[in-house]
């Protein structure tokens, strides 16, 4: 509970410092323009339509014009009767731009016309204002990188996030987790997809293609709804339980579609766009419900910010966009989950080949570890005296706690970087990159004859090829067994 109370006020102080970072009041120093026409207004019928503010103004050596937030296609601007800027066309994207229009030849008295042209919808939220050229310049880089640049950043995190899902998902053998990754990284396409609607474009080349382009966007907006759900649920429960928003979504998607005209086209998203809200709620909800635990903040965050996208849609004066930051937040939850799972695999993983390589009754590694070795080091082959005799005598239960005993010694004292490997019966090897390895391993059999009364024979080696190396300390260790031999048989 503490952790979802924790992820909804985190969400919440994200949502308002970034509100306040984007609706940054403009400068002091400038003057606010009066227009014919009361802002902010909105207006979206999907039919083409063209409107004109106009403006009187004294010239108080203020000789720049920010205009921010405005919802059309084509943006000019008239100075005293003449066209002083222009930007985009029937098809462009200028409603995530900031505006700097530098005016020159300025008269005592002013008249400004702004004329914004919308092929499906027009609006302004913000009252534009006059000022100097660098205080403008200054507020329209803030501006920018919080807007419009941001939104590039977002898109970026997002197709980054989605290669990085895609390979992590086709990397790993659990079947459900696979599809769930993959499925995010479907998501997160598609949010890029939906992202790029926000960029700036000055053209879209022809208001057909520029249709088709709103209704892509739209089925990618709507579908990323749909496979972040399957991605959550497969993730936790291992199968898609909320099937039926397919059902609902499919007739959405079918007239967003078929939509022939912008005036359609406007209708459907207008109608789906609010549906898309409690399926936002419906989504965080079922994050909550299934405690993945990582997507909690992200998952209020963008219910927030998405909800907070599509009440401007109804609502200009709510004045800046927050869905970039909203699905870079999504993004980089998932990121975080992938590393997260990452580990756990590579831990399991790890912990699988240990096994695989680690001898059950001794812990040293077994043979199998010889070939993943690197050359190099020095090979140490040893052999315990008189072991058979002992399991004979004292039976194979003894024999076994007397091999861990040595394996224990063994290990305590051998570096972190070497290797200690039981060969077979009471035949081990070390494989250790000390430089002193006649030391290392006369201070092991120390220790042994002091703590187990156990002796045991060695032949040392240079390691670089297994089947040399062995040979070679072979031959070592059965003439130090031979010595050991006759010197018992002299005291005989």
């Amino acid at each position: 509970m503490k952790k979802v109370i924790y992820s909804v006020f985190l969400a919440l102080a994200l949502y308002f410092l970034i509100s306040f970072l984007l609706n940054i009041s403009p400068p002091k120093e400038r003057m606010d323009l009066n227009f014919d026409l009361s802002l902010p207004f909105y207006n979206a019928t999907g039919k083409a339509k063209s409107v004109t503010l106009k403006s009187h103004f004294k010239n108080v050596g203020y000789d720049t014009l920010v205009i921010n937030r405005i919802s059309g296609n084509m943006l000019k601007v008239y100075l005293n009767g003449e066209l002083v800027y222009k930007f985009g066309d029937l098809t462009a994207n200028i409603w995530n731009k900031v505006f700097k229009i530098e005016l020159k030849n300025l008269k005592e008295e002013n008249e400004l016309i702004i004329e914004i042209f919308g092929i499906y919808d027009v609006g302004l939220a913000n009252i534009p204002f006059l000022t100097n050229y660098k205080i403008a310049t200054r507020y329209v880089i803030y501006k920018e990188f919080f807007k419009e640049k941001f939104v590039y950043i977002s898109i970026g995190i997002s197709l980054i996030s989605a290669i990085v899902s895609w390979i992590f998902g086709s990397s790993i053998k659990d079947r459900n987790l696979k599809i769930s990754y993959l499925s995010f990284g479907i998501f997160l396409l598609f949010t890029a997809l939906h992202l790029s609607h926000f960029s700036v474009r000055e053209t879209m080349f022809n208001p057909n293609f520029y249709l088709m382009f709103l209704k892509i966007i739209s089925l990618a907006t709507y579908s990323s709804i749909v496979f972040y759900i399957y991605a959550v649920e497969v993730y936790k429960r291992n199968f898609f339980v909320s099937k039926w928003i397919v059902y609902v979504f499919v007739p959405i998607l079918f007239l967003v579609s078929m939509s022939y005209d912008f005036v359609f086209y406007v209708k459907i998203t207008q109608i789906s766009n609010i549906i898309m809200i409690f399926f936002l709620i419906y989504a965080a909800i079922r994050v909550f419900y299934l405690k993945v635990e990582w997507l909690y903040f992200s998952s209020v965050f963008s219910a927030i910010s998405v909800i907070h996208t599509i009440i401007l849609l109804f609502y200009p004066s709510v004045r800046e966009l927050l869905t970039g930051y909203a699905f870079s937040a999504s993004a980089i939850s998932v990121i975080i989950m992938i590393s997260r799972d990452f580990k756990r695999v590579i831990l399991e993983h790890s912990l699988l080949i240990e096994e695989v390589l680690t001898d059950p009754l001794t812990g040293a590694y077994n043979r199998k570890i010889i070939d993943k070795l690197r050359p190099g080091g020095y090979f140490i082959l040893i052999d315990l005296n008189d072991f058979k005799e002992l399991n004979d005598r004292y039976g194979h239960e003894y024999g076994d706690r007397v091999l861990k005993d040595f394996s224990k010694i063994v290990v305590e004292n051998l570096p972190k970087k070497d290797y200690f490997i039981r060969l077979g019966g009471d035949e081990f090897a070390i494989i250790t990159y000390f430089e002193n390895p006649k030391g290392l391993v006369e201070k092991i059999r120390l220790q042994m004859k002091r703590k187990i009364n156990l002796d045991f024979s060695y032949g040392i080696s240079r390691y670089s090829q297994f089947e040399r190396a062995y040979k070679k300390a072979d031959e070592k260790l059965y003439k130090m067994k031979r010595q050991k031999s006759l010197k018992y048989k002299n005291k005989m």
